[in-house]
C-alpha cells in the first residue's frame, strides 16, 4: 500500500477558466490525472471513485491575495 503524505491542496485563483487551461496540462504531468472539476471548482485527483485520494483544487477569487492556499496533511489514524 502506497503512503499518503497529505489528502489535498486548495488554491485560490484570480481566473478560474486560465486556470483551468493552465491545471489541466500541468497536473496529469505531476499523477493528478483524473479532472473532476465543476461548476465552482476546478478539481484533479489521483485515485480511483470510491477510494481516498490526494487531491488538488483551485476556485476563483476576485479578491486573492497571497497565502490563502491550503496544504491538508494526511495521517493513517489520529496518533
Amino acid at each position: 500500500m502506497r503512503t499518503r503524505f497529505y489528502d489535498h491542496i486548495d488554491l485560490r485563483v484570480r481566473d478560474r477558466a486560465r486556470a483551468q487551461q493552465f491545471f489541466s496540462k500541468v497536473l496529469p504531468a505531476l499523477g493528478f490525472t483524473r479532472d473532476q472539476s465543476g461548476d465552482e471548482w476546478g478539481a484533479f485527483d489521483t485515485g480511483v471513485p470510491g477510494k481516498p485520494t490526494e487531491f488538488f483544487g483551485f476556485t476563483e477569487d476576485a479578491n486573492h491575495c497571497p497565502n490563502e492556499t491550503r496544504i491538508a496533511f494526511w495521517a493513517d489514524t489520529p496518533e
